[in-house]
């Protein structure tokens, strides 16, 4: 067992391939056309606690840290991940950011982070008060383990593959985001 990693790296195939493809701290996020009220997001989150929406992440809490300029704004803290509205800037972001998982492969915990992301959009997007209009046809991508990922041109190569399956499956361009996360790879 590699305790960094917190995976049996014997067991695991792609974690002797790449250690971003071991990772299980991976982010997806939308991309909004405008700021979302912030109060109605709340509100909404905690409904979703309330109602179950998320009951298989284990939801805990929400979080307000409106008063940040910049960086997550409000969060929706899940055992196994967490929601966030993000800004940075003039982007704004929905994003979903997995700290832990039950998947073993990594296309499999990248699906499922996109599942999380996209049923959380959806359901948003139903909520009273909140306004969310995402950005059509992209999703960006980053791996926050610079251990096991370091923003290389291998992380890159590794990643890129399943990245390009699921960009394909949901008919989206899935932009890979480097470490800081204003920054683009190329």
């Amino acid at each position: 067992m590699d305790p960094l990693l917190n995976i049996d790296i014997h067991r695991d195939s792609e974690a002797v391939a790449h250690p971003a493809l071991a990772t299980q701290r991976i982010s997806l996020a939308l991309e909004l056309e405008a700021a979302l009220d912030r109060d109605a997001l709340i509100t909404a989150l905690h409904r979703f606690i309330r109602d179950d929406h998320f009951a298989d992440e284990i939801p805990v809490d929400v979080a307000n840290y409106a008063h940040l300029a910049d960086g997550p704004q409000v969060l929706l803290i899940c055992h196994y991940g967490q929601l966030s509205y993000d800004v940075e800037g003039e982007l704004h972001t929905l994003r979903w950011s997995s700290r832990r998982t039950r998947q073993r492969d990594f296309e499999t915990r990248l699906r499922h982070a996109a599942d999380v992301l996209l049923r959380a959009a959806r359901l948003l997007g139903e909520s009273d008060g909140v306004d969310l209009r995402a950005r059509q046809g992209v999703l960006r991508f980053a791996i926050r383990d610079r251990l096991a990922a370091p923003d290389s041109a291998e992380t890159r190569a590794a990643v890129e593959p399943y990245l390009a399956s699921l960009a394909e499956t949901l008919g989206v361009t899935l932009q890979l985001v480097g470490h800081a996360s204003s920054r683009r790879a190329s």
